[in-house]
């Protein structure tokens, strides 16, 4: 068993939504923290389900979950003019996509909101100060991250993110260690055989919740690939499930370990 510690100022550990508003659960997600694994031990994303079945336990460090943030974008939306028709063994009707790009150079026709979600620990405290002329100054924000632990029940994965932690120079990497989104690294990574006290997210079976909890949807295993030709693309074995956060504890309770591996969606 291992726990890998990590803290990180940013994240955004996105389900598959609308473009236009691209949320983020609350936390880690145990599919996330499987890539995480993954990454630190040198395994590559195609051989992902060797290691399926591993237990997972994740852990929240602090009593507060990181908060949620947005970014706010433009988002440039390219019409193709005329009518389009895809019919089998005949080319669309209407105008091309290179010509639609090429006819909207220098021109913003269509421009929507484009929402990210991501987690942060960012706080803003009042502070009163005064500049020689007088004026007052008022928020001040401080940023201190956010913090927990990926428990790993799996003795072969196990010992390669040790080796990835404590040496990596002696394993190939395919990228770098991120919090979901790829455009937020890790800032602290430790591997430990105990973890420190932690609320731990435990899976909910319909027990009554305590005054004020809430539930929390996490990703268990993301997979929209097709294993062979003849199955559509549209059949999933991705899946969520309910959790719930422990008081605080030393270690994760049985329901907290989860096992990463595929949801069979024809059943």
């Amino acid at each position: 068993m291992l726990f890998l510690y990590f803290k990180a100022p940013f994240g955004a550990f996105r389900s598959f939504q609308s473009i236009e508003m691209s949320m983020t659960a609350d936390f880690v997600t145990h599919s996330a923290a499987y890539g995480l694994l993954l990454g630190l031990a040198g395994v590559p994303r195609e051989s992902k389900k060797d290691y399926a079945g591993a237990r997972i336990a994740l852990g929240l460090k602090g009593e507060r979950l990181p908060l949620h943030g947005r970014a706010y974008q433009q988002l440039h939306w390219v019409k193709l003019e005329g009518r389009v028709e895809k019919r089998k063994g005949k080319p669309p009707k209407g105008e091309t996509l290179k010509a639609a790009f090429e006819r909207s150079k220098g021109t913003k026709p269509d421009i929507r909101p484009y929402i990210r979600e991501f987690l942060h620990g960012c706080e803003s405290y009042d502070e009163v100060d005064h500049d020689p002329t007088g004026k007052v100054s008022g928020a001040r924000y401080r940023l201190h991250g956010f913090e927990g632990y990926i428990g790993l029940n799996d003795s072969a994965l196990e010992e390669l993110v040790r080796r990835g932690v404590e040496e990596p120079t002696t394993l190939d990497y395919w990228g770098l260690p991120f919090m979901g989104d790829n455009n937020f690294f890790v800032e602290r990574l430790e591997v430990s055989d105990d973890p420190s006290p932690c609320r731990w997210f435990s899976l909910y079976q319909g027990e009554p919740l305590s005054r004020g909890a809430r539930l929390h949807y996490l990703s268990v295993w993301t997979d929209y690939e097709a294993d062979n030709e003849s199955e559509p693309r549209s059949v999933s074995r991705s899946g969520s499930l309910p959790f719930a956060l422990t008081d605080t504890k030393d270690s994760p309770p049985d329901k907290a370990w989860i096992p990463v591996q595929e949801f069979n969606t024809k059943q």
